[in-house]
């Protein structure tokens, strides 16, 4: 039962926190990149909803701490999601020893309830770790990086593209939407006919725009000197002594938590859930440690 309980905590804290912000520290962009490896990482490793929790809290701190614009959104369809998951895993999940319903084919266990409430917290800590990521770091940011990783140039730029066709697409359609409604056209008003003939002039801007940005991109990458491979970057990234410790901290706990595993196991939730097994020090240890990205403050020297 308190696994149950800290997941419908975890569901509350990730919409109270959404207005909470107590300050914003702004962390060197490489040290945030390694941060958010390590946190996924560390969510896919670890099943222990108690770990799980921990780690969540980190990045709730984290992001009251931080800018973190695209938290509602995130967190937004992570509900939409979370619910999916929760069907679809009480439903055909019919694993588990303590059966609570059966009825015909379908048997809703108490194993496969808190396998899923685990299987939501890890999406609810990846989302809210990516919705500080991006909301902190730029796409600029973002290709430095990787090339400090020394990945191939061509992966960067398609990664890049990617990362950012879906947000600019949904700029652009909202700005198209709000130019027709200026219009008089009936966009949300009106049968389906309608409506999708309203919708149509847009669908034609959009993919005008589209072009001339795919024109725009490759004359920018030629002006950056894509694709030769002696490219050098314009920015170089540097690290102080507090952020080199900082990704270091973050590296021996990813090391220590895979030890954690090979040493004792994770936890078991089949074929009955094992509530007592978890671990007060590396609960503790995955609360405390994400928060050493904190050593990876800029400050006004950098």
């Amino acid at each position: 039962m308190i696994i149950l309980l800290l997941f419908l905590l975890s569901l509350i804290l990730s919409f109270l926190v959404d207005k909470v912000q107590i300050r914003e520290i702004k962390i060197n962009n490489f040290v945030v990149f390694v941060w958010l490896i390590f946190i996924t990482y560390l969510t896919l490793i670890f099943s222990s909803p108690y770990i799980l929790f921990s780690i969540f809290l980190s990045v709730v701190i984290l992001k009251m701490l931080m800018r973190s614009n695209l938290w509602h959104t995130l967190m937004k369809y992570t509900l939409y999601f979370s619910i999916f998951i929760l069907i679809f895993n009480i439903l055909l999940g019919t694993n588990g020893e303590t059966v609570l319903l059966e009825w015909y084919f379908i048997k809703i266990t108490y194993e496969s309830i808190f396998f899923s409430s685990s299987m939501i917290l890890r999406l609810i800590i990846i989302m809210g770790a990516f919705a500080i990521f991006n909301s902190n770091v730029g796409m600029e940011d973002l290709i430095n990086i990787m090339e400090k990783f020394k990945i191939p140039h061509k992966a960067i730029m398609t990664l890049s593209i990617s990362l950012r066709f879906f947000p600019i697409m949904l700029e652009e359609a909202k700005d198209s939407l709000n130019a027709l409604k200026l219009k008089g056209l009936p966009i949300s008003s009106g049968s389906l006919k309608e409506r999708i003939s309203a919708r149509y002039p847009a669908m034609a801007a959009m993919l005008n725009m589209s072009m001339e940005r795919a024109i725009q991109i490759g004359e920018a990458l030629e002006t950056k000197g894509y694709p030769s491979n002696s490219r050098k970057a314009w920015k170089s990234i540097e690290l102080n002594g507090l952020q080199k410790l900082s990704i270091i901290i973050l590296i021996v706990a990813a090391i220590i938590g895979t030890i954690y595993i090979i040493f004792y196991g994770n936890f078991v939730f089949y074929p009955k859930v094992d509530e007592a097994n978890y671990s007060i020090l590396m609960c503790i240890s995955m609360f405390l440690l994400p928060l050493s990205m904190l050593l990876g403050r800029v400050s006004i020297y950098d």
